[in-house]
């Protein structure tokens, strides 16, 4: 949010699938996030999905909709989950 707003402001949330998809690479999730009067920020807290795949950056969207006593400039937001599997080499001695 630009500035505080004097008012209650509430506003819904929602992921979905870019590259990286629900359940495989990453938790969906939906809610509502509530802003007393006088708070400019919230957290949402998103939960990654470990696997042991050696792929690329993968991403999905977060986009909100739905706001009262508010209005949204920026819908969507863009999450990168960057790969940490390196791809390993092993030398099988015989």
């Amino acid at each position: 949010m630009d500035a505080a707003s004097e008012k209650t402001i509430t506003v819904d949330y929602a992921t979905a699938d870019g590259s990286a998809t629900a359940t495989n690479d990453y938790v969906s999730s939906t809610g509502t996030l509530t802003f007393n009067p006088g708070e400019t920020s919230k957290t949402i807290s998103l939960s990654i999905v470990q696997d042991t795949i050696d792929e690329l950056d993968e991403t999905f969207t977060v986009s909100l909709s739905n706001p009262t006593n508010s209005s949204i400039s920026t819908a969507t937001g863009t999450v990168t989950i960057t790969d940490d599997e390196e791809f390993q080499h092993y030398l099988l001695q015989m």
